[in-house]
């Protein structure tokens, strides 16, 4: 994943705390969900399993905005964060994410012609998608990102970007492209309402289109998936509350769709020609599914106990356990178990980058697939279940019979 190209402050003062909606500044309600004690970073590359599991921690307090929708931790701590090279967040290795990643950019450059025109990409991460783009579409890109490392720049005849490890901020008003890209960094930003306000204003009045990539709410709302709630995440978006956000601010929305088996929102949209940013303020009901905050506290209070009991009843039997991928659903799931996560051992990863470091928070150590042919799990859980037949395969190539299952197989426990 790309990670938020802002640092604390850039945007001033506004933030979740005191219960105010860093999305419309209305008032909110009381926090339906709360988590003590989560690691603070997702990402991160730990050395040792003594500084992972005394790795910073801050809690989750989920607050619905009943005006535009919006689901914000309230407790959450931009002080923690800590964006820079040793962040590993790339996907790159899966190739069902370079599928996806390469289909979406060709919709893009296809949709808003921008052969031979000029992409800027906000949390570029590093860099593998705008290289991508920019390839594709013979363009000119320029990519912010205080996590990118210069060392890991795509370097190929005809690239021309322009990276830049630095935040993106008010400074870059007036900075001209056809498309500005912003992929897995909103969900990271806090102060969000102010954010997609400064970006209406530095877009001005030329014909951009801006695309936006952030992980749907609905799935956790669907299923209870506490797996996918964790301090680095501060935002959190339905399609109607993204949707609001972004027209609160001063957009057209063009289009907006629910990808990647359904995980992913994106939103194409361009600043709204002629006016002045709305009113602050969002009338109306509140988002649906934002407003079931009973049901969404009991499916994932239903979803932890029944993957609480489905370990401790492994380690009972005696069988091994390892997930696959180390990314934040991982962390996320493995910060919520207790003392149930001592069953998982290792984690396994696709990115190289990712071996021999260990999972923040919780002291798993994270390994190549190689390493399962010695292990010999009885039980592989794939943590994000689009990548399940993509394990499934793996798994036969490296000879192992393990019984395979995703994160979301929850046998109608969940059902309210």
């Amino acid at each position: 994943m790309n990670l938020a190209a802002l640092q604390p402050g850039i945007l001033g003062e506004g933030d979740s705390r005191g219960g105010i909606c860093p999305g419309c500044a209305v008032p909110a309600a009381a926090p339906f969900f709360r988590q003590a004690a989560v690691p603070a970073h997702s990402s991160l590359l730990l050395a040792d399993r003594e500084t992972a599991l005394a790795f910073p921690r801050g809690e989750l307090e989920l607050t619905a905005c009943g005006s535009c929708g919006l689901v914000f931790n309230q407790s959450f701590r931009p002080e923690l964060m800590r964006y820079g090279p040793d962040c590993e967040e790339t996907q790159s290795s899966s190739a069902t994410f370079l599928a996806y990643a390469g289909a979406l950019a060709e919709r893009w450059i296809e949709r808003y012609q921008l052969v031979g025109g000029r992409i800027l990409e906000i949390g570029c991460g590093k860099g593998e998608f705008l290289a991508l783009i920019c390839r594709l579409a013979a363009a000119e890109g320029i990519g912010f990102d205080p996590a990118f490392d210069p060392a890991r720049a795509p370097h190929e005849p005809g690239l021309r970007i322009d990276w830049r490890r630095e935040c993106y901020g008010p400074a870059q008003a007036g900075m001209a492209a056809d498309l500005v890209v912003c992929r897995h960094t909103l969900e990271h930003i806090a102060p969000v309402g102010q954010f997609l306000a400064m970006l209406r204003r530095n877009m001005g009045e030329r014909p951009s289109v801006l695309a936006l990539e952030v992980p749907a709410l609905e799935p956790i709302l669907e299923l209870g998936a506490f797996w996918d709630i964790y301090h680095e995440h501060c935002s959190y978006f339905t399609a109607q509350s993204l949707g609001r956000l972004v027209s609160l601010a001063g957009f057209e929305v063009l289009a907006l769709s629910r990808e990647y088996g359904g995980q992913y929102l994106v939103l194409e949209a361009r600043p709204r020609a002629g006016e002045a940013p709305p009113p602050a303020v969002v009338p109306g009901p509140p988002a649906e599914g934002a407003a079931a905050d009973r049901d969404l506290t009991l499916r994932m209070t239903h979803a932890l106990a029944f993957w609480q009991r489905r370990l401790r009843d492994w380690r009972g039997q005696g069988r091994r356990v390892a997930l696959w991928g180390s990314g934040s659903k991982a962390v996320g799931f493995l910060s919520a178990l207790g003392s149930a996560a001592d069953v998982v051992e290792l984690v396994v990863d696709l990115n190289p980058r990712r071996h021999g470091w260990f999972m923040p928070g919780c002291g798993q150590p994270i390994v190549a697939p190689a390493m399962l042919r010695q292990y010999r799990p009885d039980i592989v859980i794939a943590m994000n279940p689009i990548y399940r037949e993509e394990i499934g395969r793996d798994l036969a190539a490296l000879g192992l019979q393990s019984q395979l299952l995703a994160i979301d197989e929850l046998e109608g426990t969940i059902g309210l």
